[in-house]
């Protein structure tokens, strides 16, 4: 065996060992994680998954994607998909993103290229953490909420144009069958 996977063995079998003796505390910490995904991170995020989804199965991105496609090379030097990345990054938040770029790669919508300059940042809080959870419950101000979102918003603008590509892509022309461009 090597010395590399030894080390990791010992590791693993330290982390169990200490899993068996403080079992009760580790078991509590997964019943109140779950609890807490349960509870409010499944219930706010799962409607953006469903959504995002069924945006792009549908259709819907290549459509927008090639009414974003202009502002999103000039501000972001990529494709109809990066402004749809975008906008759906900024509205559902952080795995929404992630899942949708995702989805915009493995329908051909975007290059791999293009999608992990995507991820970069596109992947943002959504505005019902940062209103109701920054904003709301922890500064007891939606108003406080509403400019740490503007703030994240344009943070993640000016990040989109100072981690573009050198050259934007070009401007693809609509098919001929009528087909919208979304590069």
């Amino acid at each position: 065996m090597k010395r590399k996977n030894l080390i990791l063995l010992f590791l693993l079998l330290a982390v169990m060992g200490c899993l068996l003796l403080g079992s009760a505390r580790a078991a509590e910490a997964v019943r109140t994680g779950l609890r807490l995904c349960a509870q409010s991170v499944i219930p706010s995020l799962f409607p953006f998954f469903v959504l995002s989804t069924l945006f792009i199965s549908l259709g819907f991105a290549r459509q927008l994607g090639a009414v974003l496609a202009r502002p999103a090379r000039t501000l972001f030097h990529c494709g109809g998909a990066g402004g749809i990345a975008f906008l759906l990054g900024i509205i559902g938040g952080y795995p929404v993103c992630g899942r949708t770029v995702g989805e915009l790669y493995i329908q051909g919508l975007c290059e791999k290229k293009e999608a992990e300059h995507l991820l970069a940042f596109c992947n943002n809080s959504g505005p019902a953490f940062i209103l109701g959870i920054a904003g709301v419950t922890l500064f007891s101000s939606s108003r406080v909420g509403a400019w740490l979102y503007l703030i994240h918003v344009l943070s993640a603008v000016l990040s989109g144009i100072a981690l573009r590509p050198l050259q934007a892509p070009p401007l693809k022309k609509p098919s001929a069958a009528g087909a919208p461009s979304f590069s």
